[in-house]
């Protein structure tokens, strides 16, 4: 390890100049703006594997058994100064439907995740407060869709539902056009 540090200038970010004057410092000749920009977006360096978006899930990062060179918020930071897009913190709405609605019995709201049995991955949906609660999400979805079907509407319901909300907004707006003459009548007094 070199014990000499990358000057930066006062007032200013830093630039490739700068990064690659600091570099030459530290006794890494050559050093090109290509190499720092593959150094900067490289994730080993913040304890931190790429698993590529596959069959079983998204894109995302995990944490190695490997000791971190920077921190992982470090990392971060210089991802979005370099405008890369980050990776997927959560996972997209629509493989997670349940997320933010389901509740556990301890008031909890549930979360959800993939979980890797033998080859393939597998959606579950967990507690946040209670660490022994994982519900298959196929299970969930199921349940839930069954639950849906329930609620569901015949034909005669929904001409129903459409007649009386239609008349709802008629005498919303009506009311309204009344409100707005009385109003300008008051003004004209």
């Amino acid at each position: 390890m070199h014990s000499a540090e990358i000057k930066i200038p006062a007032g200013k970010g830093i630039t490739w100049g700068v990064l690659r004057t600091g570099g030459f410092s530290l006794g890494y000749p050559g050093i090109s703006k290509s190499a720092i920009r593959r150094i900067l977006e490289n994730c080993i360096y913040a304890g931190l594997i790429k698993v590529p978006e596959s069959v079983s899930g998204p894109e995302r990062y995990v944490k190695g058994i490997h000791t971190p060179i920077v921190t992982a918020a470090d990392f971060w930071r210089c991802q979005e100064i370099l405008g890369n897009k980050p990776a997927l913190k959560s996972l997209p709405k629509d493989d997670v439907p349940l997320r933010g609605v389901l509740r556990h019995s301890c008031g909890a709201s549930m979360t959800a995740g993939y979980s890797k049995e033998k080859n393939k991955y597998y959606l579950y949906y967990r507690c946040t407060q209670c660490s022994n609660i994982n519900i298959p999400g196929e299970k969930l979805h199921n349940k839930f869709e069954q639950i849906l079907d329930l609620l569901s509407f015949n034909q005669q319901q929904v001409d129903y539902l459409v007649e009386h909300v239609k008349e709802k907004i008629a005498d919303f707006l009506e009311n309204r056009k009344i409100q707005a003459k009385g109003k300008v009548e008051l003004h004209a007094i």
